[in-house]
């Protein structure tokens, strides 16, 4: 057999040998770039992506120019023929089969041509002469090794071109250009070499490449391969090189624990898919590891100090790197730009002259456990990147004076999850960021006066269960934000603000702990839309706390914190339709301070043992009412500017005042009515324009009516209306907080859900001074899904099935079900000759009935005729159950139901058919078998009729003659026998006329030609 690819094979020989030859006398590989002339001191480094800063160009000097010519063979070259012979007998080599050993000093060059030889320098000195540059080469031969030469004097140690199956090993080069020049091979192993040499050692388009023991220091480029494929690298020395291991537009290339320190490059891989990259020392390196334009990179254990840049990966994707080791980088640890699904997990960038960590224009990035303590102008900084999450990592002890331990600029889907930046300036800082997310994380003891969190111009920020304690500055500042939660964090001890909120919207402060702040515990201004409630402000440090201070802020509520200790527990000043509501602010010199506030609601708060319960100052349009004024001495108003309600009328009440609790013993809105409804009888007089009129004879506590559910999904939300207003919930309970004093009875009415009925829908509690409970049983509402059946026969019976029910009918009566909200499938049941359309579905009944119509078609089968006898284009007809079809081609079909059919045959004057008619029970498809007769003719009428009618004649008269003679001549009696007559049936006895085969079971007619 011929083998594939051969023409290919031998087409890409000819190729290595006209373009590819390496010539003795005139040069050596080179690297990318103009690497031609005579040696010099002007030589470019192969074209790298700039970092973001880049070293100094570099100048180091030329290898010698390569020529494209076939082996320029001298008398100083011996050359081992491919038939084994050597052109040099003289020289110092000893021959024992595919063995060549050197037998002393050798002075020259050496081309070996022989397959499978074995080059061994027997540790003797190998010196090129003046007018060669290549040592020895190796052109288009398989097999070969070349072992324990010492070369001397060389541009090119060891030259192969267009070979298989290499081994160099336990070679010494010192050349001026290449120890080892290695191009257009496969299966090549260099190994435990040590090269003493100007540019390295170049790879260029190998397949399967073992590099492994060998000793390449001090080169321009120690090992630099393009265009290989399957390569490995293994625990070589490349120290003091200017470029450790280069490797270009290659695949499948394995980098293991080679020493690459003090290089001004230690790793490059530029165009590389399919990388493993791993236990590498690089110590003293400028850039240990320089990832570029690559893919499916994968790494571990890699180690270097005092990097510029300890690790790069740049426009690479899906990189995962583990366990990296480059602390003290003059600038940065590691820098990824540009980069898609990257991970860089458990590192160390720690003591970084500059950043720790930079991430710039990236997608699907994950840096996991990873550490960056002690650096100088930032920890990790995240700027224009997408999908980034920064895990468990820490970046503490920053050395700026305004450093974060992590830094954000105009990302999307960044989380910040239990990570640590304590002892830093800043914690988080971010600007311009759409979905972020700090949750679990510590800033312990924040230097320089700076915030634990620093927020600025942000969308849609979530700070969760994260631990900022001993700030110097606020704990957490966040500008110009919309939709901000804060939550379950601890911001204690902050030396100015715990938490600090302008100029925002859509805010939630809820469950955080602000306490012992040294201003503020909540500082909330120019806020739109918010909700604050849970938080601890109480107890700041210094005599001019507050613990919630709210400035021009609106429409938002203040629920249930506490800010007890303070200069001033909760300060309202400018605010519009704001609810302050449930706070305690007990033990502080003003437990309300009210300032220019329009149309805001402070109730159920609890101030006591204030200096001042309240200080109310020139605001307008206040409703203060159901607090508790407990221990206080005493209050401050304006004389007449002071526009407020003190109470919720009657029933709802007024505040409690411990100094004015009786008697009780009028009730009603004028209080003129005998009997006790927990009001104060006398109003509280607070000045001249101000007065309590209802006040409460007993400290406001907040009760309750709760109804509680039965019967709907879990999740459905449902509400009530009680006394015109409106409450809610998804869980089966909803509370509604009794607004009044005085005992009342509250009409409900149950909002129920789309597809369902309450028990009961309306009614009235009367709960008392106390808590009620009422429960409600909701049961789904029924609406009718119905099925209307067209094209059936009226007595013909159908069904339909809709999730477990089943309704039957006939003639397609509407079936109907009644089912609640939700999707229900439904299937058609058989109906004999007839198909449903659609058979099986599904309905989906929302809130009201629903009709879907079933359209039933008859089941007709084809039904075919077919004649014999016929001459060919003949007409005939066939009419079946009154439909008649003619033609002139040997059969015609009919589509009928299955029945009793009846029908006629007609053919062409003349001719019979056979049947000419039939009434036939048939079922399914059908074949019938139609014979026509020809019409009969009588044979005398014809020419040849008359002549074999004479001839028949003639031969009756001679046969008569015959016997009469014979009888005269015998005259014997005649013999008793049999008379034979021939055997034989009516025409047609084969059966065909008239056959009938039909029924679902039999083949169908293409299948059943006639005979």
């Amino acid at each position: 057999m011929r083998a594939p690819g051969g023409a290919v094979v031998a087409l890409t020989l000819l190729l290595l040998v006209v373009y590819c030859p390496l010539g003795f006398s005139s040069g050596v590989a080179q690297p990318p770039g103009t690497l031609t002339g005579a040696p010099s001191t002007d030589f470019s480094l192969p074209p790298l992506h700039t970092p973001s800063n880049p070293p100094a160009a570099l100048t180091l000097p030329p290898p010698p120019p390569r020529a494209l010519s076939s082996p320029d063979v001298t008398g100083s070259v011996t050359v081992i023929r491919p038939d084994g012979t050597i052109s040099n007998v003289s020289a110092p080599l000893a021959v024992a089969g595919l063995n060549y050993t050197i037998t002393g000093p050798f002075y020259g060059a050496i081309l070996d041509e022989r397959n499978g030889s074995v080059l061994n320098g027997a540790g003797y000195v190998l010196q090129v002469g003046a007018n060669l540059s290549s040592a020895i080469e190796v052109y288009d031969t398989n097999g070969v090794s070349i072992e324990n030469f010492v070369i001397v004097n060389a541009s090119v140690g060891v030259l192969v071109e267009g070979a298989q199956g290499i081994n160099i090993t336990g070679n010494t080069i010192a050349s001026t250009g290449y120890a080892i020049d290695l191009q257009y091979a496969s299966g090549a192993v260099v190994q435990g070499n040590n090269g003493s040499h100007d540019y390295g050692d170049l790879f260029q388009v190998v397949a399967g490449l073992l590099v492994q023991d060998n000793t390449f220091a001090s080169s321009a480029y120690a090992i630099y391969a393009e265009d290989v494929n399957g390569a490995r690298f293994i625990d070589n020395d490349c120290n003091g090189s200017t470029q450790g291991i280069s490797v270009y537009n290659s695949a499948v290339v394995t980098v293991w624990g080679n020493n690459l320190s003090h290089a001004q490059y230690g790793l490059i891989e530029q165009g590389v898919s399919g990388a493993i990259i791993s236990w590498s020392n690089a110590s003293l390196t400028q850039y240990p590891i320089d990832l570029y334009l690559g893919g499916e990179v994968s790494g571990t254990d890699n180690a270097g100090i005092e990097a510029t840049i300890g690790l790069t990966v740049f426009f690479t994707v899906n990189a995962s790197l583990a366990n990296e080791s480059f602390p003290e980088a003059v600038e940065y640890g590691a820098e990824l730009e540009d980069a898609v699904n990257v991970s860089l997990t458990g590192s160390d960038f720690a003591y970084a002259g500059y950043q720790g960590v930079f991430v710039g224009d990236t997608t699907n990035a994950q840096l996991a456990g990873d550490d960056v303590d002690h650096f100088v102008q930032a920890g990790i900084v995240v700027s224009q990147s997408t999908g980034v999450q920064i895990i468990g990592s820490t970046a503490r002890f920053g050395a700026g004076s305004l450093a974060p331990a992590f830094s954000t600029f105009s990302d999307q889907r960044l989380s910040l999850v239990g990570s640590d930046g304590s002892y830093s300036p800043y914690g988080v800082e971010d600007q311009g960021s759409l979905d972020l997310n700090v949750t679990d994380c510590t800033f312990l003891d924040m230097t320089g006066g700076g915030a634990g969190i620093s927020l600025q111009n942000d969308v849609s920020v979530l700070v969760n269960d994260d631990r900022i304690v001993g700030s110097t500055g606020n704990a957490l500042d966040a500008f110009g934000s919309t939709d901000l939660t804060v939550t379950n964090s601890s911001f204690r001890q902050a030396a100015q603000e715990a938490i600090h909120v302008q100029g925002s919207s859509g805010v939630t402060i809820t469950g955080n702990d602000a306490s012992l702040a040294g201003f503020t515990g909540l500082d909330l201004e120019q806020l739109d839309g918010f909700s604050v409630g849970g938080n601890n402000a109480s107890l700041t440090t210094t005599a001019s706390g507050i613990g919630l201070y709210l400035a021009s802020d609106s429409s938002g509520t203040v629920l249930d914190n506490a800010a007890t200790g303070q200069q001033t527990a909760v300060e309202l000043v400018n605010a519009t339709n704001v609810v302050v509501q449930g706070n305690n602010g007990s033990r502080s010199t003003y437990g309300l301070y009210l300032d220019q506030d329009v149309n805001c609601t402070l109730r159920g708060n609890t101030l006591w043992q204030d200096t001042y319960g309240f200080l109310v100052a020139s605001s307008a349009r206040l409703a203060i009412y159901h607090n508790n004024f407990i221990d206080d001495a005493g209050w401050a108003l304006p004389s007449s500017t002071l526009q407020a309600n003190w109470s919720d009328g009657y029933p709802g009440g007024g505040n409690y005042w411990s100094n004015h609790t009786s008697p009780d013993s009028l009730r009603g809105p004028g209080q003129n009515q005998s009997g006790s409804d927990g009001i104060v009888d006398s109003p509280v007089i607070l000045n001249s324009t101000n007065r309590d009129p209802y006040p409460l004879a007993q400290a406001w506590v907040v009760h309750t009516v709760t109804f509680t559910e039965t019967g709907l999904p879990v999740g459905r939300a449902w509400s009530v209306l009680v006394n015109g207003s409106q409450v809610g919930s998804s869980t089966p309970s909803v509370v509604y907080d009794q607004p009044n004093a005085v005992s009342t009875t509250y009409v409900f009415t149950i909002v129920s859900p789309g597809g369902f009925i309450a028990t009961p829908p309306v009614g009235t509690v009367s709960p008392g001074a106390g808590n009620a409970t009422v429960s409600i049983a909701f049961a789904p509402f029924l609406y009718n899904l119905t099925f209307e059946g067209s094209g059936l026969a009226a007595t013909a019976n159908w069904s339909v099935t809709a999730g477990p029910l089943t309704a039957s009918g006939a003639g397609g009566d509407p079936l109907t079900f009644p089912l609640p909200n939700g999707t229900v499938d439904f299937r058609v049941g058989n109906v004999t000759d007839y198909a449903a359309t659609p058979r099986i579905g599904t309905a989906e009944i929302s809130g009201g009935d629903q009709s879907i119509t079933i359209a039933f078609t008859l089941v007709t089968f084809s039904i075919m005729f077919i004649e014999e006898g016929l001459p060919s284009g003949a007409n005939w007809s066939v009419t079946l159950n009154g439909a008649e079809k003619a033609g002139s081609g040997t059969a015609l079909t009919f589509l009928e139901p299955n029945g009793t059919d009846t029908f006629s045959v007609e053919g062409p004057p003349g001719y019979v058919a056979h049947p000419g008619e039939s009434e036939e029970p048939i079922n399914g498809t059908a074949s019938i078998f139609v014979e026509f007769s020809p019409p009969a003719t009588d044979p005398i009428d014809t020419p040849i009729g008359l002549a074999l009618l004479g001839l028949v004649i003639g031969l009756m008269v001679v046969s008569l003659l015959t016997g009469y003679l014979l009888l005269r001549a015998r005259r014997s009696p005649p013999n008793a026998g049999t008379s034979e007559r021939g055997a034989g049936g009516p025409r047609g006895s084969g059966g065909r006329g008239g056959e009938i085969v039909g029924g679902p079971e039999r083949a169908p007619p293409w299948r059943q030609p006639p005979a």
